[in-house]
């Protein structure tokens, strides 16, 4: 395993950052998908439990009803924990472990994963299967294409998620840096799909990365927007 570690970022709370280019121990994802769980049952996704007919329902909303079962309208199916640990490690362990993988974390002294984010390379067309419709698997790469010529492979930022106890302090944005480049040490543009009201897309405007895919323009998610960093 290689992995990097700089200075401590807080005083309050001592964190270190390191970086995995291969796959760390069990253990390690195990409180990597704890948090990827936490972080998103809030605002904005609000997935903290589902059904099977993928309807939503954030920790805030399910505390003050307690529903055990989805309250859609004609559903009323029960509702699971949408992030499962052993199903949350399986999915990251297939994403770092894609080509050129990178998983960046922000740990204390014990290990404890407070903040976490990966991304790898990928082609164009893998970037296209993470949509359904033929309109957008083709709108993806013309807009890709007419903000950087005969792209080919580009690096995906996937996920990023920062515990509610070091929020504010920067550390999404030491995250995506870094990932940033990682894709400059490949030669590869920086991808990234989000929420157009996640944190994600004020640190993406902040580093004057291209919106490609405007919001309203995903017609499988209006509210989902996607960056390039070139």
């Amino acid at each position: 395993m290689m992995l990097s570690i700089q200075e401590p970022i807080s005083q309050q709370l001592q964190l270190q950052q390191v970086c995995y280019t291969q796959l760390p121990e069990k253990s390690k994802l195990v409180k990597t998908a704890r948090l990827y769980a936490n972080a998103f049952a809030d605002l904005p996704w609000n997935e903290y439990k589902v059904c099977e007919k993928k309807h939503y329902v954030g920790r805030q909303q399910w505390e003050l009803t307690g529903s055990t079962n989805c309250s859609q309208s004609d559903c009323g199916k029960p509702l699971e924990i949408a992030y499962p640990e052993d199903e949350t490690s399986e999915y990251i362990t297939k994403e770092v472990t894609k080509p050129e993988g990178t998983l960046i974390t922000f740990e204390d002294e014990g290990g404890e994963v407070f903040a976490a984010g990966w991304g790898y390379a990928c082609t164009t067309e893998e970037l296209q299967a993470k949509y359904s419709s033929s309109e957008m698997k083709e709108n993806v790469v013309d807009r890709i294409k007419k903000a950087a010529e005969k792209v080919q492979r580009v690096f995906y930022l996937s996920e990023i998620m920062v515990d509610t106890a070091v929020q504010k302090r920067g550390i999404a944005t030491k995250i995506t840096k870094c990932l940033f480049e990682t894709a400059q040490s490949l030669n590869l543009n920086l991808v990234m799909r989000t929420r157009s009201d996640s944190p994600m897309a004020r640190i993406a405007n902040n580093m004057q990365m291209s919106q490609v895919i405007g919001l309203g323009e995903d017609t499988e998610n209006l509210n989902r927007v996607l960056y390039i960093k070139i």
